[in-house]
């Protein structure tokens, strides 16, 4: 990601492109772009263009905060996974590209209700098609502690038992830890 409006992904040997404002994601082909899969947007971007073109800022975060904004992308066999933000509200997606059905996640992210994890959103895909988040060791210890997931919950009992004796030995300077979900 570029200063945060323009977005690559790497999938299959392929890069993709995406800029925030465009509703197209684009594969580079021989230094070409070439339109891979296109979002229908509820509302025109032309008038977002035209204010980033001016570079009002404020008026320009009023006014992006009604439109869809597609981004952070991943792409797996499978799926194609994104974020939208919508009125200020995110939301999470799945695309399933063999049934061509779009489902929307009942969170802005993956629950985890096997082991009572956090619920997370990969930063990253990996070449066996895992889904990769990471957490600070800090920031896991302190969210796993305001959890009110119990064992009971947790359709892996055993599992949540690792993770709480994990987390109970993390220090808070620990190296991050990496969540693979397959």
């Amino acid at each position: 990601m570029i200063q945060n409006e323009i977005f690559f992904y790497r999938y299959n040997n392929n890069v993709y492109y995406k800029h925030l404002w465009n509703d197209t994601i684009f594969k580079i082909v021989d230094m070409k772009l070439q339109p891979e899969w296109i979002f229908e947007m509820n509302k025109s971007l032309q008038n977002l263009l035209i204010l980033r073109l001016k570079d009002d800022t404020d008026e320009l975060g009023k006014e992006s905060a009604n439109y869809h904004l597609i981004h952070p992308i991943f792409e797996t066999d499978r799926y194609l996974l994104f974020n939208t933000g919508y009125q200020r509200q995110k939301h999470a997606f799945l695309f399933d590209k063999q049934r061509r059905d779009l489902i929307k996640l009942e969170k802005e992210n993956f629950i985890n209700d096997i082991d009572g994890g956090l619920n997370f959103w990969m930063t990253a895909t990996n070449h066996n098609q895992d889904l990769i988040c990471i957490y600070q060791a800090s920031f896991l210890k302190e969210e796993i502690k305001k959890s009110d997931f119990n064992e009971q919950n947790a359709k892996n009992p055993s599992g949540y038992k690792k993770l709480r004796t994990l987390v109970a030995q993390l220090d808070e300077e620990d190296n991050p830890i990496v969540v693979i979900a397959k």
